[in-house]
């Protein structure tokens, strides 16, 4: 088998590589960061161990089957070892070294297969032609079974289904319709349709554990469920939030992740208000995501607690200011904006309520703009001089690989 490694381990590199604009080490690195979030996926001391006891056991295996002349054999042995591994000692035990550990069950049926058909296979081939004829026939009867579990399941799974009466149809419609260009914080099921059925821009979108900005995935888990109505307001201005919606407990919202219910009534103005899902309006002076602010008020520490709002305060206090100079943010398409702003001084800058990636890039009268983040993982502009700046392009520059058209 070790002859064979090379050729394995050459096919693994380009399969990567063949998808790497979809999966980018930079996704991989953030899946790991906003694992830390989650208990059930956070690395500790008995994720060290699991690890450990996976290498060994693939080790003793390794040593094991060393003198066995089938190569392949040998190589499913140890790929269903890994991948039994990950999901038997999560869902048994509680143990991980991987994010999701559960939902490795699909690779580990995929190689148990694989280890049952070509281990028996050599018991199989020495038996007379007319037991292997039986033994096949028999083996029809687990096949009709799983095949007809299988229908039964896509009939149900499967079915036409009028998304116009889903309330994340009609949330998503409504607010593309009323609220054009605002930013909203969205729940469960809602959230994960809205840009399916809608081009409105979300606070928190995606998947979660895909998040570039750990902070802003941190507090948009915590703002979910939070029950304390002083709290929110800060954060959600902080991020640009223009609205959020949110399920009661009769809503057919699936998750509904508010275990409080409506408990921004009072704090914040209804604008929708249909089958238990209601729709709040953030009040802010100005419904845009670029501010002109002093430079000493940006956000530069992570607040430890959603309490911890003495930075946010003055942060926002200065983009809400009445003296504040102009700034405004248009969105051309997915990664580009166009940018106008008028900077008294030397000493302002120009925070953008967008999230933070090196690819990011501004140019302004041709000069290329520095560009960094606070610790809310949010951009930073720093022309360092007075003047109006029109900021064309704004424009997200990512890494494309010679093989990304192929």
């Amino acid at each position: 088998m070790e002859a064979q490694l090379v050729p394995v381990f050459a096919c693994g590199l380009l399969a990567y590589l063949a998808m790497c604009p979809f999966l980018p080490p930079s996704l991989i690195f953030a899946i790991g960061s906003n694992a830390a979030l989650y208990p059930y996926m956070a690395w500790t001391a008995v994720s060290t161990g699991t690890l450990a006891a996976v290498l060994a056991g693939g080790g003793l295996l390794w040593l094991l089957s060393r003198r066995w002349s089938r190569w392949h054999l040998r190589f499913i042995l140890l790929l269903a070892w890994v991948f039994t591994a990950v999901p038997v000692l999560y869902v048994k035990l509680g143990f991980h070294f991987l994010p999701q550990s559960a939902r490795y069950m699909v690779e580990m049926e995929l190689a148990l297969t694989l280890l049952v058909v070509f281990g028996i296979a050599p018991v199989i081939d020495r038996l007379p032609k007319t037991a292997r004829v039986a033994l096949a026939i028999a083996l029809l009867w687990p096949a009709y079974l799983q095949v007809i579990h299988h229908r039964r399941f896509s009939k149900n799974a499967i079915q036409s289904v009028d998304v116009t009466g889903t309330i994340e149809y009609q949330v998503a419609k409504w607010v593309e319709r009323n609220l054009p260009g605002w930013r909203v914080q969205a729940p469960g099921s809602i959230w994960q349709w809205l840009n399916t059925f809608s081009r409105v821009p979300q606070f928190a979108g995606g998947s979660f554990p895909t998040a570039p900005n750990v902070t802003q995935l941190r507090a948009a888990m915590q703002l979910n469920g939070i029950e304390q109505t002083a709290i929110p307001s800060i954060w959600y201005k902080a991020y640009g939030v223009d609205a959020v919606i949110v399920p009661g407990i009769d809503s057919p919202e699936f998750w509904r992740p508010h275990r409080a219910g409506h408990q921004f009534d009072g704090v914040f103005p209804v604008l929708w208000d249909e089958r238990d899902t209601r729709i709040y309006a953030v009040p802010r002076p100005v419904r845009t995501l670029a501010h002109v602010i002093p430079r000493a008020v940006l956000v530069s520490r992570v607040p430890a607690e959603m309490s911890d709002t003495a930075q946010l305060e003055k942060y926002v206090a200065a983009m809400e200011a009445p003296a504040a100079p102009a700034a405004t943010f248009a969105w051309l398409n997915d990664s580009r904006a166009r940018i106008h702003a008028v900077c008294g001084s030397d000493d302002q800058v120009l925070s953008i309520q967008v999230t933070y990636h090196p690819g990011w890039k501004a140019k302004a009268g041709g000069r290329q703009v520095p560009i960094s983040k606070d610790a809310l993982g949010q951009i930073v502009l720093q022309p360092n001089r007075a003047g109006t700046f029109d900021i064309d392009p704004f424009t997200m520059v990512a890494w494309k690989p010679w093989f990304a058209g192929c």
